[in-house]
């Protein structure tokens, strides 16, 4: 497997906590190829098809749903997850990740280390999510929390190496997600995560 398929491999790296009987997502037979830029180009390699997404350089903003404790709460709270979760691959800035995930959560160990390889060896351009809807699948009140199913486009982006030049070429992809996450002393935080791709473009 290619660099290239990073954020699927975090996301289905973990399965969830709750008990729910929902499957997501199924994990294709193999990746789909990247053509790597031309050579022969008189001036700058050309862009890929579609053109990377704008780098995400600013944090997502926490929304003020996230302050209450029911199902809208939850909802806002694993929308803003995935979008720190994308913004920790772009930028390599896990504080606020560290802030809001627990010890035992394996997606979020996974998202940490991989943002760190990543940004280690040259980077990331592009890749930035958007969400299309998210509700709330299942409750578990013994640990006040919930499950809520996302989902999400990640645009078109570029790994880098260490003298800034593409190394693996990310294509647009969507797929779904569920995040387990739970209402604390210190506001809601994500417990566990897996997700698959759907498509591919």
């Amino acid at each position: 497997m290619t660099q290239g398929a990073g954020r699927r491999r975090v996301l289905r790296a973990a399965g969830t906590m709750l008990a729910l009987t929902l499957v997501v997502g199924c994990t294709p037979d193999e990746p789909e190829p990247t053509t790597p830029p031309a050579t022969t180009a008189p001036t700058a390699a050309p862009t890929p098809s579609p053109e990377p997404s704008e780098p995400v350089a600013v944090a997502p903003t926490r929304p003020a749903a996230m302050d209450r404790a029911d199902e809208a709460g939850a909802v806002a709270a694993a929308k803003y997850f995935l979008e720190l979760f994308a913004y920790v691959l772009s930028t390599g800035d896990t504080t606020e990740w560290d802030a809001v995930t627990i010890e035992s959560c394996s997606l979020c160990t996974n998202v940490r280390e991989r943002a760190v390889t990543l940004h280690a060896s040259g980077g990331m351009r592009g890749g930035g999510v958007s969400i299309h809807s998210s509700r709330v699948i299942g409750t578990d009140t013994t640990i006040n929390a919930r499950a809520v199913e996302v989902d999400y486009t990640f645009g078109a982006g570029e790994e880098l190496d260490a003298a800034g030049e593409t190394a693996e070429t990310l294509a647009e992809e969507s797929g779904t997600a569920v995040l387990d996450v739970s209402f604390t002393e210190q506001g809601w935080v994500l417990l566990e995560g897996s997700g698959g791709q759907t498509e591919t473009s």
